[in-house]
C-alpha cells in the first residue's frame, strides 16, 4: 500500500531538514561516481585594517569548484580585487584537486566580468 505524502514549502528550512536532505543526496552520489572531496572553500580580501573588503565562497565536489558567491565592497570595485579573488579560488580548488569550475550569475550582477575572465 502507497504511503500517503504531503508536499509543503517551508521557509526557513529547518536545519535537520536541510541536514537530512543533503546526507541523502550525498550517499545517492557517492554510490553512482565513489567518494569524493566534498567542501567549501573561501578566499577573502582585506584591507590594511583587517577588514574584510571582498571574498569569494565555492564548493568542491569530484573534482568540480561550483563558484557560489563572489563580492567585491563598492569602494574597491574597479581595482582589480574580484579577478584576483577569482584566481585565487580557482588556485587553490586546483591545489585540492579540481580540474574543472562552473558558476551561474544573473545578467544585471557580473556577467560581463565573468565573460572577461573565460567563463561562457
Amino acid at each position: 500500500m502507497p504511503i500517503a505524502i504531503t508536499i509543503t514549502a517551508e521557509e526557513p528550512p529547518r536545519d535537520v531538514d536541510r541536514r537530512r536532505l543533503l546526507e541523502g543526496l550525498f550517499r545517492y552520489n557517492t554510490a553512482a561516481v565513489g567518494d569524493g572531496d566534498c567542501s567549501e572553500i573561501m578566499v577573502a580580501a582585506r584591507g590594511d585594517d583587517g577588514a574584510l573588503i571582498g571574498g569569494a565562497v565555492g564548493e568542491i565536489f569530484w573534482g568540480w569548484l561550483h563558484i557560489t558567491r563572489l563580492w567585491v565592497d563598492d569602494a574597491s570595485r574597479g581595482s582589480g580585487t574580484g579577478w584576483r579573488l577569482l584566481r585565487a579560488l580557482e588556485t587553490e580548488a586546483a591545489r585540492r584537486g579540481c580540474q574543472w569550475a562552473h558558476l551561474d550569475t544573473f545578467s544585471f550582477q557580473a556577467r560581463g566580468f565573468y565573460e572577461k575572465q573565460g567563463y561562457a
